[in-house]
């Protein structure tokens, strides 16, 4: 029978290692610290449910590799961390029926989530956890850093508010016990995404109604059109659009 504290123990080693020894500086939220807190928020829930010995195992040792694939690639990373942890408890004999519980886990986070099981609902609740937290805001910031290195340009704050609204609007907690924990903050931090979402809107509307108005009087009127060219006018126009993506 297996030792599940000390393989524990071995995974936190072996997982820590693995962040350290192939450390990507563009890793600026799937890293190491948000596994740590996926597994954190995998414990919180697992206890509340009161697993056994080896659920509590599986659904531990699936959320410490449950990003490990993105020390490698972004894409397909769920099959890669599956895949790493395959070869981890095969190599403490873990029985292949025990494995593939922690394999399905892992690929069960997944987008969109299709989680079938208790233990595969805790993995997928405490992997996007932070959407229905008090820190949502600060972690969402660290993911949009993160696409941006990944993407080699910036990524415009509206467009990703949108897509985070998106996210928002498709997912939802698949526990009792995170719907009842989290949902009346994630519905608040999307009330939040949503209101940013209006205020540029309505900022960009009232500047651009501006600076039309101001091209549109430039024939009309020589004192504006002395103040800059139609073309400086236009630049102006396009340099605004960059500041505000930049933001």
């Amino acid at each position: 029978m297996m030792n599940y504290l000390d393989i524990l123990d071995q995974v936190r080693a072996h997982v820590s290692s693995l962040f350290h020894t192939n450390k990507d500086e563009r890793l600026i939220y799937h890293n190491l610290l948000h596994t740590e807190q996926v597994v954190k928020a995998a414990v919180k829930i697992a206890n509340h449910y009161q697993l056994s010995d080896h659920d509590f195992f599986v659904v531990s040792i699936a959320a410490w590799f449950h990003d490990i694939g993105y020390l490698t690639s972004c894409e397909k990373h769920e099959e890669r961390g599956a895949g790493l942890v395959k070869e981890f408890l095969e190599s403490k004999g873990a029985d292949p029926e025990l494995t593939s519980l922690v394999m399905n886990c892992i690929l069960a986070t997944r987008m969109p989530q299709r989680p079938v099981g208790l233990l595969e609902e805790i993995v997928c609740d405490a992997d996007l956890f932070h959407l229905g937290s008090e820190d949502f805001r600060e972690r969402n910031k660290l993911i949009r850093k993160e696409a941006s290195a990944f993407a080699g340009k910036d990524i415009d704050k509206h467009e990703w508010r949108l897509k985070t609204i998106m996210l928002f609007e498709s997912h939802h907690y698949h526990t009792d016990y995170c719907r009842d924990l989290l949902n009346e903050k994630k519905e608040m931090n999307l009330n939040e995404l949503k209101e940013k979402v209006i205020k540029d809107d309505h900022e960009k509307s009232k500047e651009e109604k501006a600076i039309n108005s101001v091209l549109e009087n430039t024939d009309h009127h020589p004192e504006i059109a002395a103040t800059g060219s139609k073309a400086q006018l236009m630049e102006k126009k396009e340099n605004k659009k960059e500041e505000k993506k930049k933001k």
